[in-house]
């Protein structure tokens, strides 16, 4: 059977259009007559046909496909063979471009944009890799081995953004499979894109979910800093360097916006050679795409390190209170980060505050410590008589609460008045020297005099006597 515009497939699919060719198909703008719609219809070239090989990985795409249910992977309406053995795929119709050719115009691209769109990506290979055929219970992945900037459709939403679907599950290796129909359709040999193959394809060994990640690095990288990170002159070249060079650093070219570090480690991920050193999930991969595309921001595990030496400002910025909060609070926490410093003269008014209450605190223990603590004793002063001279009272201040101590003192006798020194010596020893002082003096006398006691000053140091007349 010959395809042209304007030919039909089994009455039912009205060719309008080619839209591309690929390794081993065609694929054609159709209308589907009884539903009136447009579709893609692709199509095995039909030279290809009499190739068993060709005609079971064709079948195996279909078969793949239809399984499949995600926004983000093509759907698949029909598929079928004509009377004259032609093989078709009936899959909606996408109207938008290829990430390849976005690449070749945009890259490098905004960080933001491209994480955004490879996360969508990320969904459709996480809906592949966990797939569990109808009736079990255990997870059959299903492996594009072939994904590549070609095999993903951007197209526009009605709300105005970009929606990626993931095309062309030709080479897809089922892990249902009881025979691995790899070997047998390649005779042994890698299959898949060498600037995209991971390097356990390009030995040849079977392959896992963890290929499809390394072409996602390598996306990544491409759509980062707009080249490749592995090439060559030949394919052979190219298969070397995927397998056994490193893995170069990512450069940006001047002008364009530096990527954050959540991106570059992810890259690093993603390109181990060992892919046991890789993301354990598609949908691992996603989270970090999706905390990058909507906020800009370094995912919590991939936060940077601090400069040791920031050089300070000229004038300190303000800070605000919520300008001093972490950004990424909403995300699962993976460990505990130290709070960022307060601004200098947020810190200095504080230190000042803290330096007044002490002061405060202090004063007002100095002021009840003075108050609790007992008043000094006034000690109550005793003046002694001397010999002949009647003894002399002293009463304490009422004010003073202590209890009046008799202290010694010391006692200046005053000068007697000049007599007679016969006649100041006594006639009898005896009556010189009285046992009472009180008793021995004359009842003529005068009584002791006793100090005022409204007067508060006393002076123990003066002498109070009467003078006593011996004639």
């Amino acid at each position: 059977m010959t395809l042209d515009v304007g030919s039909t497939i089994e009455g039912r699919y009205e060719l309008t259009g080619l839209l591309g060719k690929g390794g081993y198909g065609s694929v054609y703008r159709a209308r589907q007559l009884n539903m009136d719609r447009d579709v893609a219809i692709k199509v095995i070239l039909p030279h290809l046909i009499s190739d068993e090989r060709i005609v079971k990985r064709f079948l195996r795409e279909a078969r793949a496909v239809s399984r499949l249910k995600n926004p983000h992977i093509v759907q698949v309406y029909d598929s079928g063979c004509t009377g004259d053995g032609t093989l078709y795929i009936v899959m909606e119709l996408l109207q938008g471009r290829s990430l390849k050719d976005i690449f070749a115009e945009q890259a490098p691209m905004e960080p933001r944009r491209l994480a955004k769109l490879l996360a969508q990506v990320c969904e459709a290979l996480a809906e592949a890799h966990s797939f569990t055929p109808p009736g079990t219970t255990e997870p059959a992945p299903i492996v594009h081995r072939d994904l590549k900037p070609e095999n993903v459709m951007v197209a526009t939403s009605r709300a105005g953004s970009e929606h990626c679907y993931l095309l062309d599950f030709g080479i897809v290796r089922m892990a249902d499979e009881e025979i691995d129909l790899d070997a047998s359709l390649t005779g042994g040999m890698a299959v898949g894109t060498p600037y995209y193959m991971s390097p356990e394809q390009g030995y040849g060994e079977r392959v896992t979910p963890a290929a499809d990640l390394w072409a996602l690095g390598v996306m990544l990288y491409q759509g980062l800093c707009g080249k490749r990170p592995f090439g060559g002159k030949s394919v052979l070249a190219i298969v070397q360097a995927v397998t056994q060079d490193p893995t170069p650093p990512l450069q940006v070219p001047d002008g364009h916006l530096e990527p954050p570090l959540a991106l570059v480690q992810l890259v690093e991920q993603l390109l181990q050679k060992d892919p046991a050193q890789r993301p354990q999930s598609a949908a691992d991969v996603q989270q970090v795409l999706l905390m990058v595309a909507a906020t800009g921001t370094p995912h919590p595990p991939f936060r940077p390190m601090p400069k040791l030496h920031p050089p300070p400002p000229a004038v300190p910025p303000p800070v605000s209170e919520s300008a001093q909060l972490p950004a990424l609070a909403a995300q699962p926490t993976a460990a505990a980060l130290p709070a960022p410093m307060a601004h200098p003269s947020r810190a200095l008014r504080w230190m000042a505050v803290v330096a007044v209450l002490v002061l405060t605190v202090a004063a007002i223990g100095w002021v009840v410590v003075g108050q609790v603590s007992p008043p000094a004793k006034a000690a109550a002063v005793v003046v002694a008589p001397a010999v002949a001279e009647p003894p002399v009272v002293v009463v304490p201040p009422p004010v003073l609460p202590a209890v009046a101590v008799a202290a010694p003192a010391t006692v200046t006798p005053a000068a007697p008045a000049p007599a007679d020194p016969a006649a100041a010596a006594p006639a009898d020893p005896a009556a010189a020297a009285p046992a009472d002082p009180a008793i021995a003096a004359p009842p003529s006398k005068p009584r002791p005099r006793v100090r005022d006691e409204a007067k508060p000053a006393v002076k123990p140091a003066v002498k109070v006597g009467p003078k006593v007349n011996l004639d």
